[in-house]
């Protein structure tokens, strides 16, 4: 009886258990994209005709550019791989012409062996390189003086994951890099060595790894600073519909940038006239965004007028200029706005004319209105048909087409009424409206009244004669 209470407290155990193993984990909070920095990856001893162009296609992938040192006469054996490397907008940099060990050569040595690979860079049409990183790292003060007379800047590193070592696995070599960031870390890497198959394997774990850290991967400025990545700011477009007159909507165009950076950037922006004109479509809007550093999006907010014209749809742009921490890449973006008015409609009015005298003529004038004011042209034809009145008898028979421009709303079709001599009841012909463009027919066909001018002729009489 001992052990009673323990097998009636067991279930309760149990059950508290699975209940504990049920709730969810509070997951930790998610690191704001380069809130921890910049780094910037380096590759050194290349290029190789294998490994160099892997490195080069996964960079691409995840947007990182680099810092590649080069060996000049292996430059001198794949020039395309070299030329490569700057057109995806990596920075080429001088790591001597045959790898030597610049302590132990002379002076003159010295200069001449990242002379001749400065010279082979730039026979390839790129710029002359402005960076140099001592093989080995093996340096002297009489090696960074030769350097810097040269106008060059020497490099060297803040994180060695020896990548270089023959069997240095991929994880192990990925772990060594997360491990050591930092702000303004350079990282060491390798693309020309016999292990660079494993470099080439662990770089997407390296990229991935470091931004979720909070780091951006930077490249090396023209004195060998680490400087965070230049974003491309891209415009978005807007469509919207416009509002009834007298009341307004906005239009908001998203601004991105191409990658989070570890330093703000701002760009300015204005708007700029299309067929929509600032003022009578939308409101003239100027401003500056600023992206914090990480974030990515900003939006820009116009505001749209609306009227009570029936309108094609309009358009007007809005441009960024003076843009700092980024480039301009689609510095333009349209807002395009669609009209929601009616189409008008078009209606032909009654009239009436006194017919004139033998041989005389009149002009009868037929209104044709638009129910209200449109933006756009208007075309409507017409014609004229017979009734009682006859045409090249009682009028003249016409035909044509009415131009309305915008805002205009009222045209006239006059018909030509011809006189004669005769007693007779008033007469009628009509104006017909057809073919209407940009407006619809409501009335289509006036009548015209020609009204009898001629007096009645007296009765005459004979008188009797004897």
């Amino acid at each position: 009886m001992a052990f009673a209470p323990v097998r009636r407290t067991l279930p309760l155990i149990v059950s508290i258990a699975i209940f504990i193993a049920l709730v969810p984990v509070p997951l930790a909070h998610a690191v704001a994209p380069c809130s921890r920095g910049t780094v910037a990856l380096t590759f050194d001893d290349g290029p190789h005709s294998t490994h160099t162009p892997k490195v080069l296609d996964l960079l691409a992938k995840r947007g990182v550019e680099a810092t590649f040192f080069q060996v000049g006469n292996r430059i001198a054996t794949y020039p395309g791989l070299t030329r490569r490397v700057h057109a995806r907008g990596h920075r080429v940099a001088n790591h001597t012409w045959n790898h030597e060990s610049l302590p132990s050569l002379s002076e003159a040595a010295t200069r001449a062996t990242l002379r001749r690979t400065n010279t082979m860079v730039t026979s390839l049409g790129l710029p002359r390189p402005t960076l140099v990183r001592p093989p080995y790292g093996a340096t002297s003060s009489r090696v960074r003086s030769v350097i810097h007379e040269m106008g060059m800047h020497q490099v060297l590193w803040t994180t060695d994951p020896q990548d270089w070592r023959t069997g240095r696995s991929a994880s192990a070599i990925a772990n060594a890099v997360l491990g050591g960031l930092r702000d303004r870390a350079v990282i060491l890497l390798h693309d020309g060595v016999a292990n660079s198959p494993a470099t080439v394997a662990a770089l997407p774990r390296i990229i991935d790894g470091a931004r979720a850290r909070g780091y951006c991967f930077g490249t090396l400025g023209p004195s060998g600073v680490v400087t965070p990545p230049r974003p491309e700011a891209r415009t978005g477009n807007a469509t919207l519909t416009e509002t009834k007159p007298g009341s307004s909507t906005v239009a908001y165009l998203t601004v991105r940038l191409s990658q989070p950076t570890s330093r703000s950037v701002s760009i300015h922006y204005r708007t700029v006239d299309g067929s929509a004109t600032a003022g009578a479509d939308y409101r003239k809007t100027s401003g500056t965004l600023t992206f914090p550093a990480g974030q990515t999006s900003r939006r820009i907010a116009v505001r749209v007028r609306g009227d009570a014209l029936d309108e094609p749809r309009e358009a007007f742009r809005v441009r960024l200029w003076r843009a700092s921490g980024a480039h301009r890449a689609a510095p333009v973006g349209w807002v395009r706005i669609v009209d929601d008015d009616p189409t008008p409609v078009l209606r032909a009015g009654d009239t009436a004319v006194s017919e004139p005298g033998d041989d005389g003529t009149r002009t009868a004038s037929v209104s044709v209105r638009l129910s209200a004011p449109s933006g756009r042209r208007i075309l409507v034809g017409y014609t004229t048909a017979d009734g009682t009145a006859i045409a090249g008898q009682d009028y003249r028979r016409t035909s044509g087409t009415l131009r309305f421009a915008p805002g205009q709303t009222v045209k006239t079709v006059d018909v030509i009424v011809l006189g004669d001599a005769l007693d007779e009841s008033d007469e009628t012909f009509r104006v017909r409206l057809r073919d209407a463009a940009s407006a619809t027919i409501g009335r289509g066909t006036a009548t015209v009244t020609i009204r009898d001018g001629n007096p009645a002729q007296p009765a005459s009489s004979q008188a009797d004669s004897s």
